[in-house]
């Protein structure tokens, strides 16, 4: 579901994989979810930075968002929700056959879209 389309080797995966290698992995990943959806509190060190992002500011910096138009868990396109919560230097870039990983599914693009960000610096 995260990248269907994706064609990667064996070495690819073996690296990916060893990632869930780390004992906390389970716990963290679990946590990140359960935070997400409000069922337990986050890291305390956090609290302010928490309650200001609650408030939605708008964010002034430039910011270009990407979505794999593949990805069947973060709905396609879904950044287009969050456009009104960025100023007018805001870019949307959707790009077909690419899943959820896009630095690794499409790194030329990604590679792009972070030299035009800093262009725009």
């Amino acid at each position: 579901m995260w990248s269907p389309s994706w064609q990667f080797d064996e070495a690819t995966y073996a690296r990916s994989a060893s990632a869930s290698d780390n004992p906390d992995f389970v716990e963290v990943v679990l946590h990140s979810y359960r935070h997400r959806h409000g069922l337990v509190a986050g890291d305390p060190a956090l609290a302010s930075w928490e309650a200001a992002l609650a408030q939605r500011p708008r964010i002034m910096v430039p910011t270009i968002a990407m979505d794999g138009l593949d990805d069947d868990v973060a709905a396609a396109g879904g950044s287009a929700d969050h456009a009104p919560l960025f100023g007018p230097a805001f870019s949307r870039t959707l790009l077909p056959g690419i899943g959820h990983n896009l630095p690794q599914e499409a790194p030329q693009a990604f590679a792009d879209a972070v030299l035009r960000l800093l262009e725009q610096t």
